[in-house]
């Protein structure tokens, strides 16, 4: 991983992501917000989109993590714990 190469590497990170938010800010306040009106619904769904795709793709790589983690149990849950795990 780059992380263990270079002691700069979160921070250079950060900073881009600053540098492209502040950009994305800059070129937002320049838009009229009267448009925005016209926009609503479709950036409502994009938001929409965007969040369920959050949701599908950090579930994959969590059970990915999960399962490498795992560590083989061959005790059963008693049924007053299952009550409480759900």
């Amino acid at each position: 991983m780059l992380i263990d190469k270079e002691p700069t590497y979160v921070f250079t990170r950060q900073l881009i992501w600053v540098a492209i938010g502040i950009v994305v800010c800059i070129m937002a306040s320049l838009f009229d917000y009267h448009h925005y009106k016209k926009l609503v619904i479709f950036m409502m769904i994009g938001i929409l989109g965007l969040l369920f795709a959050v949701l599908i793709i950090n579930e994959v790589r969590f059970r990915r993590r999960v399962r490498s983690l795992a560590v083989p149990c061959n005790q059963q849950n008693s049924p007053k714990w299952r009550l409480f795990s759900i």
